[in-house]
């Protein structure tokens, strides 16, 4: 394969990471940020529940679903600490960022006839093949 078709082909890669990542970091990010809101909304109500006082029937109703409002709070919070939005949305976005720089840096590298050096074309995967280690290793300290 000559060097030109390998800078096309790396543009084509890094650029299909990059698309993969933001797709996950987005999906991330909105997962961690609607459990945290709705902990936050969860807990209030709770709190405001057990305080309304109004009759029997009412406050025994309104007990029951502060009940099961601790019940939701207690089934995020494990799939928060089980699966970890928040830290996943953090190591894609890091990974993500670093994926645009050498997207950027293979643009700035690889002429108009993508044609690079065999010595620049190295360089770039393996920087493209320690971000994706980089981000294989976080991952597993996750899990």
């Amino acid at each position: 394969m000559n060097q030109q078709n390998k800078c096309s082909l790396l543009k084509e890669e890094v650029k299909s990471l990059t698309d993969a990542f933001k797709k996950e970091r987005d999906r991330h990010k909105r997962t961690a940020l609607v459990f945290r809101i709705l902990s936050v909304i969860l807990a209030a109500s709770i709190t405001i529940l057990l305080g309304l006082k109004v009759s029997a029937e009412i406050e025994m109703f309104l007990k029951n679903l502060a009940l099961a409002f601790g019940a939701i709070i207690t089934v995020v919070s494990a799939y928060e600490a089980f699966f970890s939005p928040r830290a996943l949305w953090i190591r894609e976005t890091i990974t993500y960022s670093r994926l645009k720089d050498l997207q950027r840096d293979i643009k700035l590298t690889c002429d108009e006839s993508n044609e690079v050096s065999r010595e620049e074309f190295e360089n770039l995967k393996k920087r493209l093949d320690d971000i994706l280690q980089d981000d294989l290793k976080e991952w597993i300290k996750l899990r």
